[in-house]
């Protein structure tokens, strides 16, 4: 049987002009070779799979070809096959993951003062340079910063925060950012044509999609799904092949969620997770929304990343604040989902909640009407008649309408204790620029706590509304005056309850004493119960 080459080691860049999406970094060294104004040392960061270890590879092939012409390496000579094969004496590549310590980087310190073997120049290409140890990295520093002539240090890395600014400050470091979708799009169609691949524009695009800006995940992608599929694939075999839901699927449980239909909602997610995972799901849903928003505000083709044109128009006009708070709660449910150990049913949960009626297409109602008061601007020259500025009229929003803006706050803040608080707010009244919200009395002697979480709302609530709002905590009077009347012995027991369950609300008191003596009528006082719902 033939030895196979993965199609993301055959179709490698071998030439600066190769390198697809990395064009400035190219060019930039291409030009330090040809006006011999190299550098000594080079730090080459970004993600994985964007033409990092390749274009150190080039300029290595570029230094050491004997052909070298225009700072164009022939790639046919000993010297560039070596070099591509990673198996040149003169280019030495290291994995630092296996030479962390100053045990193992010795021997390439010793070795470094002895000339290349049948090269111009020995060069040293450090793969994932952060994974060495400080000991190492401070072996390291002196020949880094003066080496032999003949010597050319290049440490790639996915993290450089991690390497000693000592290190950083000593070498020329270029940033390679991920791919754009057209340089994916690109180098797919060319490796499509080269091997005679029959692969639909649409289904290059979701395959771009997926690798994230990585050309070696995305050549890697292709390589794993023709060999599923053979040279013919199709969009179903993609999604087979990876586990991910078709747009259909995704386009119902988005208007489900927009329409705040949980019924449906519940059908269409029971469908979805018994192809995905609740991971995938959500990142789907992520890129979906994304994707709607961008083609909402701009209608530009050109800045979709994830899903087609003619795809997103068939969900309609969906309201692009709608969408806002719908990527929000998404975004936030995602991240918690990394956290616990039941994603599945917090993601189940999540989209419930945001499709049930009042969490998005409510907030957003309010947001309509309520717009924010048109600017005025004040005049040198004082009216002719002034007037008596009346005091604003207060109204009292829908309960659905506050029901809505709570659950957005909620998500918002960012101190538990100020959640544990607001739960069980009521909007007592509200103004253009004012929402006064009453809290349960227990709260109102932390004078402190308070005056945080009102800068802390006043901040969320301008966010959410689209204008300076301020909002003002009160005790509610309603449960004051409830509380008022208990008796003296009964309100202590109340208030020994409350502190084993802070945040508690006192809904319901009952006596269940059954008569007796004094002593009996003691126990008894202790089992008054009372009934509380948590914030």
């Amino acid at each position: 049987m033939a030895h196979y080459l993965a199609l993301a080691r055959k179709y490698r860049p071998a030439t600066f002009d190769d390198m697809v999406g990395q064009e400035p970094i190219a060019n930039a060294l291409k030009n330090a070779v040809v006006s011999n104004r190299l550098a000594h040392a080079y730090i080459f960061a970004g993600p994985r799979g964007v033409g990092k270890t390749s274009m150190a590879r080039i300029l290595a092939k570029t230094l050491n070809c004997p052909n070298t012409k225009n700072a164009t390496p022939c790639n046919t000579c000993d010297i560039c096959r070596a070099i591509s094969a990673g198996q040149d004496v003169d280019v030495l590549e290291i994995d630092a993951a296996s030479h962390r310590t100053v045990d193992e980087i010795k021997p390439v310190i010793e070795n470094i003062a002895y000339r290349p073997t049948r090269s111009p120049y020995k060069v040293y290409i450090i793969d994932e340079a952060h994974m060495l140890s400080r000991h190492a990295f401070n072996a390291l520093l002196k020949t880094i910063e003066e080496p032999p002539p003949f010597v050319l240090f290049i440490l790639a890395t996915t993290e450089p925060e991690k390497l000693p600014e000592t290190v950083r400050s000593r070498c020329q470091e270029f940033d390679f950012p991920p791919l754009r979708l057209e340089a994916l799009l690109k180098r797919l169609s060319f490796v499509c044509k080269k091997e005679g691949f029959e692969v639909e524009a649409g289904l290059l695009r979701r395959i771009a999609r997926y690798a994230r800006g990585s050309m070696r995940d995305a050549i890697s992608l292709l390589d794993q799904l023709v060999a599923y599929a053979g040279k013919s694939p199709k969009t179903e075999d993609l999604e087979r092949l990876l586990g991910t839901p078709p747009f259909s699927l995704l386009a119902r449980i988005l208007c489900a969620l927009v329409d705040g239909n949980p019924s449906a909602l519940a059908d269409v997610y029971g469908e979805a997770t018994a192809r995905v995972s609740p991971e995938r799901l959500a990142d789907e849903l992520l890129f979906l929304v994304r994707d709607l928003l961008v083609l909402r505000l701009t209608s530009s083709q050109h800045l979709l990343r994830f899903f087609s044109e003619s795809e997103l128009r068939t969900l309609g006009d969906i309201d692009p604040r709608a969408l806002t708070v719908l990527f929000a709660n998404l975004l936030e449910t995602r991240n918690r989902m990394r956290a616990t150990a039941h994603p599945d049913l917090l993601f189940e949960v999540a989209l419930m909640r945001a499709a049930h009626r009042g969490t998005i297409a409510d907030l957003v109602r309010y947001i309509q009407q309520n717009p924010a008061p048109p600017k005025t601007h004040s005049s040198t020259t004082p009216p002719s008649n002034p007037t008596t500025r009346q005091p604003q009229t207060q109204t009292k929003p829908a309960a659905s309408n506050w029901l809505a803006l709570r659950s957005q706050i909620l998500s918002r803040l960012e101190k538990p204790e100020h959640r544990a608080i607001i739960a069980s707010a009521t909007l007592l009244s509200s103004s253009d620029d004012t929402l006064v919200v009453g809290i349960h009395p227990n709260f109102a002697s932390q004078d402190l706590a308070l005056e945080a979480l009102q800068r802390a709302m006043s901040a969320v609530v301008s966010r959410l509304l689209g204008r300076a709002t301020r909002v003002k905590i009160e005790p509610d009077p309603r449960l004051r005056s409830k509380n008022a009347s208990l008796p003296p012995a009964l309100k202590e027991k109340v208030e020994r309850v409350l502190r084993l369950f802070p945040g508690a609300v006192v809904e319901e008191i009952q006596d269940v004493r059954n008569g007796g003596d004094d002593a009996s009528g003691a126990e008894s006082a202790d089992q008054n119960q009372a009934s509380a719902e948590g914030p």
